[in-house]
């Protein structure tokens, strides 16, 4: 019976999409060094393999222009915040108490008058607007005020940012420039088909060939396939590990955020549970006795009258009683 060799299965089709066409693209390489009759192909099928692989490289493209997209919303908020700082320092300057200080700062100040309110601009035309602006920055005048009030530095940071935001637009450009190409899922599809074709054929002709040098290459190939396969795997697993860490880092973090303090239960025998009755420093009304109460005890219920100190006023005398008078009290 004639020896078997089988290929590893790739698994690729878990591979995010740049891992993915990195592992097309090593395996074309290293299966298309084969004659493709000895392994029961022709040439034609390895040229429409490689037409795919260039199909997902423009997919992979895309996808990477998307996040340029972020960038270049990144690159321009950087753009305005030299601008906002550099203006803020001329205008700053222009009303210094400082003579020399002033005078560079009015001189700068007519020339970014004409370039006010630039930062809240579109990028469309932000971006020459701010070419202009360094033109006209870039006087033997202006530059020598611009050293003078030291923000030289702030005007080579918006050069510097203005020529990134340039670079990242022009590539967005280019690889926007393609058009009706597959969606990437399709693409992958169509090569994971190929390349599984491919490898039952090697697996085939392995098993098939009855010249014993051309099976050692076959044996070769099918190690070579193999190695590359395991070694994508291994990235993918470290790829999988950082997203899974990066979630639950999220998770954890969202989760703090959102927690709330525990409520502290009291129980009914906790005599903090009820606070005392605080004074209120008023008087307390007397309550009148209850019904049959005897007058003397009702007299006694009743809190004694406290002296006011004012003099009681004398009480008239009763109907009926006659005054004395002064011969009668002689």
């Amino acid at each position: 019976m004639r020896p078997v060799k089988t290929i590893d299965e790739p698994g690729n089709s878990r591979f995010p999409l740049d891992l993915h066409l990195d592992y097309q693209q090593r395996l074309y390489g290293v299966i298309t060094e084969m004659e493709p009759r000895k392994i029961g192909l022709e040439e034609a099928d390895f040229l429409q393999w490689l037409t795919d692989i260039k199909t997902e490289e423009d997919v992979v493209r895309e996808t990477r222009a998307a996040k340029e997209s972020e960038a270049l919303r990144d690159k321009d908020a950087e753009r305005n915040e030299c601008l906002t700082g550099l203006f803020q320092e001329i205008r700053q300057a222009a009303r210094s108490p400082i003579v020399a200080r002033r005078e560079s700062g009015l001189l700068l100040k007519t020339i970014i008058d004409a370039y006010k309110g630039l930062q809240h601009q579109r990028r469309s035309g932000k971006t020459a607007h701010i070419d202009s602006l360094l033109r006209d920055l870039s006087t033997a005048e202006a530059a020598e005020a611009l050293k003078q009030l030291e923000v030289d530095t702030i005007v080579s940071l918006l050069r510097e940012r203005n020529e990134e935001f340039k670079s990242l637009r022009e590539v967005r450009s280019t690889v926007a420039a393609g058009a009706n190409r597959l969606a990437g899922q399709a693409i992958r599809k169509v090569n994971d088909q190929t390349l599984n074709t491919i490898f039952r054929y090697i697996e085939a002709a392995y098993i098939a060939s009855d010249n014993d040098p051309d099976r050692q290459v076959i044996s070769r190939l099918i190690d070579q396939i193999n190695q590359r396969t395991h070694e994508s795997k291994v990235s993918f697993k470290r790829i999988e590990g950082i997203r899974k860490k990066r979630l639950q880092m999220k998770d954890s973090a969202e989760a703090t955020d959102t927690k709330a303090p525990p409520k502290r239960k009291r129980s009914a025998a906790d005599p903090s549970a009820v606070p005392p009755m605080e004074p209120t420093g008023e008087a307390e009304t007397p309550q009148a006795p209850p019904m049959g109460t005897t007058e003397a005890a009702a007299l006694s219920a009743v809190p004694p009258m406290e002296p006011t100190g004012e003099a009681e006023t004398p009480q008239s005398p009763p109907m009926g009683t006659t005054t004395p008078t002064a011969d009668e009290r002689s």
